[in-house]
């Protein structure tokens, strides 16, 4: 379990993840709320068994920026298809498609940015199963990481 929190952190280079954890009901465009499940983690045994079960939360990001394309990752951590992100990947995105890993693609909109801390929350036009965020003291400094993400391109 400590594996899958952790590797929330390190997908996205912040320090302070607890700080996203107040999100609450957002209003975007997507105001669908699916029946999303959480990814049950409980009997993980190896790290293939990891990336192969937390995968269907990861997505890639393609964000239509004025005349370029932003490309990152992000991860689904709440119920009702909302995804963590970088704000820089979709920061003025006029346009957002996600690729998720079992090859289909949707759209998202943008529905909380904090630009200096870098993170970003993105409604989904489809349900993704979600990792349930980590709680603040629920791992420590030195546990094991694993990233799981599509940062230079959109192939899983």
């Amino acid at each position: 379990m400590k594996k899958i929190l952790l590797f929330l952190l390190i997908i996205f280079c912040c320090a302070n993840l607890s700080g996203c954890v107040f999100f609450g009901v957002f209003r975007g465009r997507y105001n669908t709320e699916f029946d999303s499940k959480p990814i049950d983690v409980s009997n993980i045994s190896s790290t293939e068994n990891l990336v192969s079960t937390c995968k269907p939360a990861v997505v890639g990001i393609s964000a239509q920026l004025g005349n370029y394309q932003s490309i990152g990752t992000g991860v689904c951590i709440k119920k009702g298809a909302y995804i963590l992100t970088n704000n820089h990947v979709v920061d003025d995105a006029y346009f957002i498609n996600l690729y998720l890993s079992d090859g289909t693609t949707a759209t998202a909109t943008t529905v909380w940015a904090d630009p200096s801390s870098d993170l970003a929350m993105l409604k989904s036009s489809v349900d993704i199963p979600y990792l349930p965020v980590a709680e603040q003291g629920s791992y420590d400094s030195g546990d094991e990481v694993i990233a799981i993400g599509t940062p230079l391109d959109l192939a899983f």
